[in-house]
C-alpha cells in the first residue's frame, strides 16, 4: 500500500482530479509521512558562490504551525482595515496583506534570542514575537489592553527582542546595526534581523550601517521587503537597480521568493548560520507584494490596476499556494484546513470586540514610563484638571616617453583602475610649455597662499575652523585645466583652492579668511564659505554638497545644458549615506554628475581603513561606473576630468572618481596631524610624492622650461601672496550695520543682546561682548 501511495504521489497531478478525491489520496499518503520535501525557486546570489538549498521539507507540524499564522495575520489585518473604516482606528495604519510568508518564514527559523526590528508594517511581526491578536488590535483603537497600552498606535509595538515597527522611513537600518553590535560585543551566536522596504532601500542611512556592519564584521542581516512599491511609487521610477540583493555592493547578497513560506525560512536558515561563522553582514531580498495601498488613506489603485493586483492574488498569493502545496503533497486535507480558518476567524472576531470596547487610558497615564520623575502634567500650559483636550489628543592616484618638440611633452600615467567601464582615460597623455608653466603657477600659489593661512591661524588672526589644502593642489588645478566656464564646482571646507581658481583673487581669500571688509563675502563666511560664478562654494556640513550638487546637475538637464556638475567631498564623507542617494537618483534621471572623493587616506584623525569596509572609493557607487587617478599627478587629474565630462555629457549618467591623493597638514589648522600619523610618513610622501616636485621634475626633464623659469615663477608667485597678506591684514572688518545685509529681503531692526544699533558705540576691531 506504501509503495503504491508513493507511486500515486509522484504521477497523479492532483488538478487533474476532482478535489474530493484530491482530500481522499492525501489522507492516505499522509498515512505513510508526516514530512514532505519541495522545490523552491531558484535563488540568486551576489558575492557568494552558494547560498540556501532549493531542496526543502516541512513536517506535517510545522506546515498547520504555518498555515495557521498566515490566516490569522490576513484576518487581522483585513479587521484592522474595517475598524479603520469605521474610524474606531486613527492615524496612519499600514497593512502586511500579502507579505504574510516573509514574517511567517522568518520567525520559523529565527532564534528567540535574536534581534528583529522592522518598519511601520510591523502588526504580524507583533504577533509572532509574542503578543496576541486582541494585543494588536486594541493597541491599533488605543485601547489599555493594547500591546503598549495604546500609547502607540500601529507603528509603534515591541516584545522581546523584537524591536518595534518604526515611524520614520528607514530609522530601523541604524538601530538593527546597533543590535547586531549589541550582540557581538556581548559574545552571543545571536543575529539582529533589519527589515525594511524597496521605498527605504534607498535610504542614505543604510549604506553608512552597511559600512560599519562590514567593517567590523556584525552579525546583521538586512533584510528588503520588496511589495514593488515605495508608497505610491513603483520600484522602477525611485530606484536605479532594482535588484535589491546586490544594493549592499561589497556585501553578499540572496533574493528569495517572498510569497513562498518555505523559501524564505530557508534563507534565513541559511543566512544565520553564515553571519554566526563571523562572516559579518548580508544582503536579503524578498520578493514579495502587498494587496493594500502603503496606507490605509491610499486606495493603491491610482498607480496600478485592480487588474494587477487580482492577478497576483490568483497566482502568486503566499496563503493559497502554500495551502495548495501542502494538501497536494498530503501533509494535511482541505477539511483540516477549513477547520483552521474557522478557527481564526472566530479568534479573530473575539480580538475585534475586545478592541473595540476595551476603555482607553486614563488621561493622568499619558506620561507613565516616559519620565524617571513624572513631572507636572501639563499640556498646551494648563493642567490635566483644567483640559478638557484629551479626546482631541486621541484624534490628532611616470614615466617619460618622448619629446615632440621643444614646447610639447609626452608622459605616461599610472594606470587608471575602471568600475563598470570597458575602457577609461588614455593614460598616455600630452602637454605643451604654456599649459606645464600655468598650472606650476597655480600650483605653487595655493602651497604659498595655504602656508600664509598657517601662520595667520597661529597669530590668531584666523579664528574658527580653517581647513588646508597643501599637498592636494593637482587635483583642483587638474580638474581646472579642462573644465567649461559653466561647469559647476561644489566642493567641501577644504576649498580654498577651488576659490582661487574659480577666479577669486589671493586678496579676497585671505581677507575673507581674517573676516575683513573686502573678503569673498565680506568676511561673513570664512575659511569654508567662498563661492563665485558656478562655484557653489565649500561647505560646513560634511557631505552637505552631495545632494546639492546632484541638484545642480539636475539644473544642467533641465535646462538642456551640455555641461556638468563637479561634487567634491573627502574619504571621510564617502560613509555619508546622502551619497548614496544621490547618485541613486543622478543613476536614474541620468544626470550630469561627477562625483569626486579626494582620498587624503584620513577622515579627520581616522585612517581609511578604520573607517571604511571598502576603501575603493572609485567603486562605492556600486552601480554606477567609477575611475582611480593618482590625484599626485596633474596630468592624470586633467585627463581623467576629460573623460569624465564626454561621457557624462553623452548622456551616460554620473561617474565616481577617487583622487588618491594626500594633506600634508592636520585635518583643520586646529589639528597637527601627528597623534594618528608619523612625521615621517608625511615627510616621505613630501619627498616622494609631492604633486608640484613632481611636475616641476617632470618640466624640467623634458626641457619644458629651465630651473630658473620655474624659480622666478616661485618668487612671484610667493610675492603675490605676500601683498595678499598685507592687504588683508590691514583690511577694515565691516561694520556691524553689515552683518546683516545680504540676508534678509526686508531689513528687521538690528538688536543684538536686547539693544538696538543706536545703543552700541561700535569700536573698529572691538568684539560684540566689549561693545555692549
Amino acid at each position: 500500500l506504501i509503495i503504491m501511495i508513493n507511486v500515486l504521489s509522484n504521477v497523479i497531478k492532483p488538478s487533474r482530479i476532482p478535489v474530493q478525491q484530491q482530500s481522499l489520496i492525501a489522507f492516505s499518503i499522509r498515512l505513510a509521512s508526516n514530512e514532505a520535501s519541495f522545490q523552491t525557486k531558484p535563488f540568486k546570489l551576489h558575492r557568494l558562490e552558494s547560498g540556501p538549498s532549493t531542496n526543502v521539507s516541512v513536517t506535517r507540524n510545522d506546515a498547520l504551525d504555518y498555515y495557521h499564522k498566515m490566516v490569522v495575520i490576513r484576518r487581522m489585518e483585513t479587521a484592522a482595515g474595517n475598524l479603520y473604516k469605521e474610524r474606531l482606528i486613527r492615524g496612519f495604519c499600514h497593512l502586511y496583506t500579502g507579505q504574510e510568508a516573509v514574517a511567517v518564514g522568518l520567525c520559523a527559523a529565527k532564534d528567540s534570542e535574536d534581534a528583529l526590528i522592522t518598519s511601520y508594517r510591523c502588526h504580524g511581526f507583533t504577533y509572532l514575537t509574542g503578543s496576541k491578536i486582541e494585543q494588536v488590535l486594541s493597541e491599533l483603537t488605543g485601547r489599555r489592553t493594547g500591546n503598549v497600552y495604546g500609547k502607540g498606535g500601529s507603528m509603534h509595538m515591541y516584545n522581546k527582542n523584537f524591536f518595534g515597527g518604526n515611524g520614520i522611513v528607514g530609522a530601523q537600518q541604524a538601530l538593527g546595526a546597533g543590535l547586531a553590535f549589541a550582540q557581538k560585543y556581548n559574545k552571543k551566536k545571536n543575529v539582529a534581523y533589519t527589515l525594511f522596504g524597496d521605498g527605504a532601500a534607498n535610504q542614505g542611512q543604510l549604506y553608512e550601517v552597511i559600512n560599519m556592519c562590514a567593517l567590523w564584521h556584525l552579525p546583521c542581516i538586512f533584510i528588503c521587503e520588496n511589495n514593488g512599491y515605495g508608497m505610491g511609487t513603483p520600484v522602477d521610477r525611485s530606484s536605479a537597480v532594482t535588484d535589491y540583493y546586490t544594493r549592499g555592493d561589497y556585501i553578499p547578497g540572496v533574493w528569495a521568493d517572498g510569497m513562498d513560506v518555505l523559501a524564505v525560512r530557508e534563507a534565513i536558515r541559511w543566512s544565520r548560520e553564515y553571519c554566526n561563522t563571523g562572516k559579518g553582514p548580508l544582503m536579503l531580498e524578498f520578493a514579495t507584494y502587498r494587496y493594500s495601498g502603503h496606507s490605509m488613506s491610499d486606495p493603491g489603485t491610482s498607480y496600478r490596476t485592480r487588474d494587477e493586483v487580482q492577478q497576483i492574488r490568483k497566482t502568486r498569493d503566499p496563503i493559497t499556494g502554500f495551502k495548495d502545496k501542502i494538501i497536494a503533497a498530503g501533509l494535511v486535507s482541505e477539511e483540516e484546513l477549513k477547520d483552521i480558518d474557522k478557527e481564526a476567524k472566530k479568534e479573530v472576531d473575539a480580538a475585534v470586540n475586545i478592541a473595540r470596547t476595551e476603555p482607553a487610558l486614563p488621561t493622568e497615564s499619558l506620561y507613565c514610563d516616559i519620565y524617571h520623575n513624572t513631572p507636572p502634567q501639563y499640556i498646551r500650559g494648563v493642567t490635566l484638571e483644567e483640559s478638557a483636550t484629551f479626546p482631541i489628543l486621541r484624534q490628532q592616484s611616470f614615466v617619460v616617453q618622448s619629446i615632440r618638440y621643444a614646447s610639447e611633452a609626452s608622459f605616461e600615467t599610472k594606470p587608471f583602475k575602471l568600475h563598470r567601464l570597458k575602457s577609461g582615460p588614455s593614460k598616455n597623455v600630452t602637454v605643451n610649455k604654456s599649459d606645464a608653466l600655468d598650472m606650476y603657477t597655480k600650483m605653487q600659489i595655493i602651497r604659498k597662499m595655504e602656508q600664509s593661512a598657517d601662520l595667520l591661524y597661529k597669530d590668531r588672526k584666523i579664528r574658527g575652523f580653517c581647513h588646508l589644502y597643501a599637498g592636494q593642489e593637482a587635483c583642483a588645478v587638474g580638474l581646472f585645466a579642462v573644465k567649461d566656464p559653466d561647469d559647476a564646482v561644489i566642493t567641501a571646507y577644504r576649498c580654498h583652492g577651488y576659490a582661487y581658481l574659480s577666479g577669486i583673487s589671493v586678496k579676497a581669500i585671505l581677507a575673507e579668511l581674517l573676516g575683513r571688509s573686502h573678503g569673498n563675502v565680506h568676511g561673513k563666511g570664512g575659511s569654508m564659505h567662498l563661492y563665485a560664478k558656478n562655484f557653489y562654494g565649500g561647505n560646513g556640513i560634511v557631505g552637505a554638497q552631495q545632494p546639492v550638487g546632484a541638484g545642480i546637475a539636475f539644473s544642467m538637464k533641465y535646462t538642456h545644458k551640455k555641461n556638468v556638475c563637479f561634487t567634491l567631498y573627502g574619504d571621510g564623507a564617502a560613509n555619508q549615506g546622502q551619497l548614496c542617494e544621490a547618485a541613486n537618483m543622478c543613476a536614474l534621471w541620468r544626470l550630469p554628475c561627477i562625483f569626486i572623493c579626494e582620498n587624503n587616506g584620513y577622515g579627520m584623525g581616522t585612517p581609511i581603513s578604520r573607517s571604511s569596509a571598502s576603501t575603493d572609493y572609485y567603486a562605492r557607487g556600486d552601480y554606477v561606473p567609477g575611475i582611480w587617478v593618482d590625484g599626485m599627478d596633474v596630468l592624470a587629474v586633467r585627463e581623467s576630468i576629460k573623460f569624465a565630462r564626454n561621457y557624462c555629457t553623452a548622456g551616460n549618467g554620473p561617474l565616481f572618481i577617487e583622487f588618491a591623493t594626500y594633506r600634508f597638514y592636520g585635518h583643520s589648522v586646529a589639528d597637527p596631524g601627528t597623534s594618528y600619523r608619523t612625521r615621517e610618513e608625511v615627510q616621505n610622501i613630501r619627498k616622494t610624492c609631492d604633486p608640484i616636485t613632481l611636475l616641476k621634475e617632470r618640466i624640467i626633464t623634458l626641457n619644458l622650461a629651465t630651473r630658473d623659469e620655474l624659480k622666478s615663477i616661485e618668487s612671484q608667485a610667493r610675492d603675490e601672496v605676500n601683498k595678499a597678506v598685507k592687504f588683508a591684514c590691514d583690511d577694515p572688518v565691516i561694520s556691524l550695520d553689515a552683518v546683516v545685509a545680504d540676508i534678509y529681503h526686508n531689513m528687521p531692526p538690528i538688536i543684538v543682546r536686547g539693544h538696538t544699533m543706536d545703543d552700541i558705540k561700535v569700536q573698529p576691531y572691538a568684539r560684540t561682548r566689549d561693545m555692549i
